[in-house]
């Protein structure tokens, strides 16, 4: 499957694999790219949090999470990354 560059999904794909990779700049930069073509894409509102949590900004993070919970209020990686963020 091949993804244009003006795909969501695609930036989404990438923000996960750099956060796998613990490369938190990259994710971030990449769900912020996925957040401009769909501003309210769950996946990367969670991806971003989550490299924003990896680099100790969890307030940051927290918005983002909310955000993301808002849409889908039952998601156990949202819920999950909001307990770090709230611990944090």
């Amino acid at each position: 499957m091949k993804l244009a560059p003006d795909d969501p999904l695609g930036w989404v794909l990438r923000a996960r694999i750099s956060n796998r990779l613990k490369n938190w700049a990259a994710a971030e930069a990449d769900a912020r790219r996925a957040l401009e073509l769909a501003s309210d894409d769950p996946a990367a509102l969670l991806e971003l949090a989550y490299a924003q949590l990896q680099q100790g900004r969890a307030a940051e993070a927290l918005a983002h999470i909310d955000r993301a919970l808002a849409s889908d209020p039952k998601n156990g990686l949202g819920q999950l990354y909001r307990a770090q963020a709230l611990e944090a």
